[in-house]
């Protein structure tokens, strides 16, 4: 006859096994998913291009950009997705650096229905005109260069976006829309202006 620390500790380790076998079985079914988010970027204008001193790194650039965006990523979304980390990166090449990436913007989607996202001109200081969304309380990042390498350059913008499932890996992905340009001369901004315009 077992005691009942045996019969106890045989209950839990059955337990045990059927959750792994449950967790695998929802780790097997992310890779069966095949999704096709539909994605676009691109650039409305640069608001401004201005050269700024710091002084750790000295001179430096930096750049406000208004962008409009278009993803559609609720075929991304499965039952065992916890959350989409969605991000838009601008990438240019340098004499010193033959990648440079910059993170401009970015937000985290909690539910398959706030990841269908459109926003006509997502800028630094004016929010999404999406009424109703949660996106149109969010601001996003300027654009800062870690000398003066922006005047003329040519740019890409990079959306990307990590799927981070309740049980198993995190997925990366990313799509890239080429053809953008920093203006060849600094030019100035009144961001007090765009913050009145707002209200």
């Amino acid at each position: 006859m077992h005691s009942w620390w045996i019969r106890g500790n045989a209950v839990l380790t059955l337990c045990t096994s059927v959750l792994a076998v449950v967790c695998i079985a929802v780790t097997l079914t992310d890779y069966i998913h095949s999704s096709r988010p539909s994605i676009h970027a691109g650039l409305v204008e640069v608001q401004g291009l201005h050269k700024e001193y710091d002084r750790w790194v000295g001179y430096r650039d930096r750049a406000w950009i208004a962008v409009n965006l278009t993803a559609n990523l609720q075929d991304s979304f499965t039952w065992n997705t916890r959350q989409i980390y969605l991000w838009l990166t601008a990438e240019y090449k340098t004499e010193k650096n033959q990648l440079n990436q910059a993170v401009f913007w970015n937000w985290i989607i909690e539910s398959k229905e706030d990841s269908n996202i459109r926003i006509p001109r997502l800028t630094h200081t004016h929010p999404s005109n999406i009424s109703k969304h949660p996106l149109s309380e969010h601001y996003p990042l300027d654009l800062t260069d870690q000398g003066e390498n922006l005047r003329g350059t040519p740019f890409n913008i990079t959306v990307s976006w990590n799927i981070m499932p309740t049980v198993g890996a995190m997925s990366t992905h990313r799509q890239s829309f080429t053809g953008f340009e920093f203006p060849a001369q600094y030019q100035k901004v009144d961001l007090k202006q765009h913050r009145a315009s707002r209200f």
